[in-house]
């Protein structure tokens, strides 16, 4: 029994990590067929699954919305009022996933790699 509650108390912490810190990494992004790579940085506060906290290449944009779901990331940015969807894995230290944006309609999309910043 007592096995079995300490398994199951350290699934409930891995449930629950905390994703707070700076990341950086990088962004391959393609918009109107043209390809660039970028360096990246996100800082996260987290409160329960609630995420605030900033993003871009200087850490320039606001996370208007941001949550967190056992291990995937949903994050809303501002971005010059316009809106850019992250959907992002945690995996450890690290965290992959896609940006997507539809300015005046022109489609971005960006393959993200993160790692934390200790």
């Amino acid at each position: 029994m007592k096995k079995l509650i300490t398994c199951f108390a350290l699934f409930c912490v891995g449930l629950f990590a905390d994703v707070s810190g700076k990341w950086t990494g990088t962004a391959e992004v393609t918009a109107d067929g043209s390809q660039s790579k970028t360096s990246t940085t996100l800082d996260l506060k987290q409160d329960g699954n609630a995420l605030t906290g900033s993003a871009g290449q200087n850490g320039e944009y606001r996370i208007r919305k941001g949550t967190l779901d056992g291990n995937t990331l949903k994050i809303e940015l501002d971005v010059d009022g316009q809106s850019y969807y992250l959907v992002l894995t945690v995996d450890g230290d690290k965290i992959k996933g896609s940006a997507s944006a539809d300015p005046e309609g022109t489609q971005i999309v960006a393959k993200v790699e993160l790692e934390r910043q200790k």
